[in-house]
C-alpha cells in the first residue's frame, strides 16, 4: 500500500492472514490500518517502511511474523501463540493504547521480538513471555506472577528507569520474576524491576563468563527474610531472591571465587524499606550486606569483607564470590541475627505443631 492506506469498514472488522509467505509492503509515512487482525501462518512486513496499525486486537494463533524493522502500532490486546521477530535496532510491537491497560495473552509459549511500552495505563502480562530483542519502557510492564524472560541478545531501555518506568512485580514468593539469559564473555546488565512505588533494580557486572546461555532469575520480596532466627533491630524489610540455571556454581561451601565466572552484584533499595527499632542506636549505616546461600548448604555467609553498603546511593554491592544463587539483603550483625533456620523433615502423619513429627536430619539419626 503506497498511498492512501487501507481503511477498515468498522471497528469490529477482522482481517485474517491464513497462509504462509504473506507480505505487507508500504512506503515511509504511509501506515496500513486494521481493526482486528488474526494471523495463522507466516507474515512479513516487507521492510522498515511497512508500518501497520491494529486499532483493536492482534492475535497470532501460530506461525511467525517478521517485522523487518517496521513497527506494529497496537491499540488493543496481543494474543500470542507464535513468534514475532524484529530487526536488531528498529521495529517491534508498540503498545499505544490510551484509554485502558493492554494485555499480552497466551499459554506461555509466545516469543516477541522488540516491544515498546507506551501505554500510560501500562501493559500487563497474562502469561509467561519471552522477548528476544529490545524492550523499551516508556511506562510500566506489569509481569504479575508470570515469568518474563529476556533472551541472550535482549536489552532493556528507557529514557529513565524509575517507579514509573520499570518491570513491576508483586514482591511475593509466588512471583516467577524476571529472567535474563547471558552470552559468554563480559557483560553488564540491570534488571529494571520493582514493586509499586519502589524501583529496586538488580545489576550484574560480569568481568568474565565462560558459560554461554546460562541465566539469572530475580524477584524482589517485599518483607523481612523469613530465614532469620532472631528478629533484628535494624534491617531491610525487603530482599532479592536469585535463581540461576546453567552456571556451574562451585559446590565447595568455603569457595570465595568461581573459575567459570566473576560477577559483581549491585542491589538498590528504597529508604522506605529500612526499619529500625531504635533510631538513636541503629541507623541505616549500622546495616551490613547479608547473603543467604541457598545452592549448597542454606546458610548466611559473612560477606562483610567482600561487600559494601552505600547509604547515600541506597546500594548493596557484593563483590565476586563462588555463587550467584541465593537471597540478598542488609541488616544487623550476621552471627547474632542472620542465622538460618534449621531444615526439618517430616517423619509421618500428625499435627504440624507436634515436635515428634519432625526430624532435623533426613533419617532422624
Amino acid at each position: 500500500v503506497n498511498s492512501g492506506g487501507l481503511q477498515v469498514g468498522s471497528t469490529t472488522q477482522t482481517t485474517y492472514f491464513s497462509s504462509n509467505g504473506m507480505e505487507i509492503s508500504g512506503v515511509s509515512g504511509n501506515i496500513t490500518n486494521f481493526a482486528n487482525v488474526v494471523i495463522s501462518g507466516s507474515l512479513n512486513l516487507a521492510n522498515e517502511n511497512s508500518d501497520i496499525a491494529v486499532n483493536k486486537n492482534l492475535t497470532l494463533t501460530s506461525g511467525i511474523v517478521n517485522d523487518n524493522g517496521s513497527t506494529i502500532y497496537l491499540l488493543g490486546n496481543l494474543e500470542n501463540y507464535g513468534t514475532f521477530t524484529s530487526s536488531e535496532t528498529t521495529g517491534g510491537i508498540s503498545f499505544d493504547g490510551t484509554d485502558e491497560e493492554q494485555y499480552i495473552i497466551g499459554i506461555g509459549t509466545g516469543v516477541l521480538g522488540s516491544v515498546i511500552v507506551n501505554n500510560t495505563h501500562n501493559v500487563y502480562l497474562n502469561c509467561n513471555t519471552t522477548i528476544e530483542n529490545i524492550l523499551t519502557l516508556n511506562s510500566i510492564l506489569y509481569a504479575d506472577v508470570n515469568l518474563l524472560t529476556l533472551g541472550k541478545n535482549a536489552t532493556v531501555t528507557a529514557s529513565t528507569f524509575d517507579d514509573s518506568h520499570m518491570i513491576l512485580l508483586n514482591g511475593a514468593q509466588e512471583d516467577n520474576g524476571m529472567k535474563k539469559i547471558f552470552a559468554s564473555g563480559a557483560s553488564d546488565f540491570t534488571f529494571p524491576i520493582g514493586i509499586t512505588a519502589n524501583y529496586t533494580p538488580a545489576r550484574y557486572v560480569f568481568t568474565t563468563n565462560n558459560i554461554d546461555g546460562a541465566s539469572i532469575t530475580v524477584k524482589p520480596i517485599n518483607y523481612l527474610n523469613k530465614d532469620i532466627s532472631i528478629a533484628p533491630t535494624c534491617y531491610l524489610d525487603y530482599f532479592w531472591n536469585v535463581k540461576t540455571e546453567g552456571f556451574d556454581e562451585n559446590n565447595d561451601s568455603d569457595a570465595d571465587e568461581n573459575p567459570n565466572f566473576s560477577v559483581t552484584q549491585i542491589y538498590t533499595y528504597t529508604d522506605g524499606k529500612f526499619v529500625t527499632t531504635n533510631a538513636e542506636t541503629y541507623t541505616e549505616s549500622s546495616m551490613l550486606p547479608e547473603y543467604l546461600r541457598t545452592v549448597v548448604d542454606y546458610q548466611w555467609l559473612d560477606v562483610t569483607s567482600t561487600s559494601a553498603l552505600d547509604v547515600d546511593a541506597n546500594t548493596i554491592t557484593f563483590n565476586p564470590m563462588g555463587h550467584i544463587e541465593g537471597e540478598y539483603t542488609a541488616g544487623a550483625v550476621i552471627d547474632a541475627i542472620y542465622t538460618a533456620l534449621p531444615i526439618l523433615y517430616s517423619n509421618g502423619n500428625g499435627n504440624w505443631s507436634d515436635r515428634t513429627t519432625w526430624w532435623t536430619t533426613p533419617t532422624g539419626r
